[in-house]
């Protein structure tokens, strides 16, 4: 180990200063066709003493210890086994109060949809009610002013009429004619503000 010390030292200088790297041999275990041990040869194993006492003690304590951790198991399942249970028949009853909550707000829904539909067909009624009377009303109106023109283009006819019987007909026309150039009238004349005759001209 010496000599290999001095090797290294003289070919790296630079690691004077430095401990060497050693590996340790490490020794394989024995494998089942290696010979027996020489130091191993003559040995004879004892047999190791058991104290029946402390067996039997030993024994009813793991029989114990058995019985002990069995039944905390089956109290642990059982446990577990009721909470499951309590579990679904929480989930059961959620769902049913679920089912009569879903139950009670479709038929308060039916209930307020067929109200909406009451007051909705009322509202109809009603409009329709006023359009019908107010069309009554138009209508009415409506033939008061047809009677009301009616009467007076008849009172316009009428008056026509009346007037006609002095309209100039062909077969007077040579009559109207005679009187009107044997009456002289004389229309040159003036007037006031408020349609008065103030001065007339008597013609020549």
């Amino acid at each position: 180990m010496a000599a290999l010390l001095a090797i290294v030292r003289r070919l790296s200088p630079t690691l004077l200063h430095q401990e060497p790297t050693l590996v340790q041999a490490v020794r394989g275990r024995k494998r089942r066709t290696d010979p027996k041990a020489k130091s191993k040869i003559d040995l004879i194993r004892d047999p190791i003493l058991i104290d029946p006492v402390e067996t039997l003690v030993l024994n009813e304590r793991y029989r114990q210890y058995k019985v002990i951790v069995e039944a905390l198991r089956k109290e642990f399942r059982a446990e577990r086994v009721e909470q499951y249970r309590q579990h679904l028949l929480s989930l059961q009853d959620s769902a049913k109060e679920d089912t009569e909550e879903n139950t009670r707000l479709v038929a308060e829904n039916a209930a307020e949809n067929a109200r909406l539909a009451r007051a909705r067909i009322e509202r109809f009624f009603e409009e329709q009610k006023v359009k019908v009377d107010q069309t009554i009303l138009n209508m009415k109106s409506l033939a008061e002013k047809e009677e009301a023109e009616r009467k007076k283009r008849g009172e316009q006819v009428k008056a026509l009429k009346e007037q006609s019987e002095s309209f100039v007909t062909p077969e007077d026309l040579d009559e109207c004619i005679e009187e009107a150039l044997k009456d002289d009238k004389c229309y040159n004349f003036a007037i006031n503000r408020k349609g008065q005759v103030i001065k007339r001209t008597q013609s020549q």
